[in-house]
């Protein structure tokens, strides 16, 4: 999981013809900076690394997790099925660079000061212990 997503490189990519940054990893969504949001992708039950649908948070079948610009409109059932709207672009960056080229305006240092005191806190759901 990654607990600093100021440090990480992504994968720059469409969703939904909207610019969107990927990682196969974990992101912890506290972790992520107002401006931006977080979404996690799953994979087929037939093969995982293949992109199926994008949700709020995946447990089983995790494949990725996508930051928007925008936030996305997920249905009462769960998830927006991503067959054929997610593209990827062929480049990497960083969370700066990506903000700087979509003029979105975070505070990157009160960011890194928020993830250096989460230490390696782990989170519960459904009664499972993530770390």
């Amino acid at each position: 999981m990654i607990k600093n997503i100021t440090e990480e490189k992504y994968e720059y990519v469409e969703l939904f013809d909207k610019p969107a940054l990927f990682t196969n990893l974990r992101i912890d969504h506290s972790t992520v900076p107002k401006g931006l949001y977080c979404y996690n992708l799953r994979g087929s039950d037939n093969d995982p690394g293949k992109l199926s649908t994008v949700e709020n948070y995946v447990l089983v079948n995790h494949c990725g997790t996508i930051l928007t610009t925008e936030p996305l409109d997920i249905p009462k059932d769960g998830f927006i099925k991503v067959r054929g709207k997610i593209n990827f672009l062929g480049e990497t960056m960083n969370l700066k660079k990506f903000c700087e080229e979509h003029k979105i305006e975070i505070d990157l240092s009160e960011q890194e000061i928020n993830t250096e005191n989460q230490s390696d806190q782990n989170t519960e759901i459904g009664g499972m212990q993530l770390e």
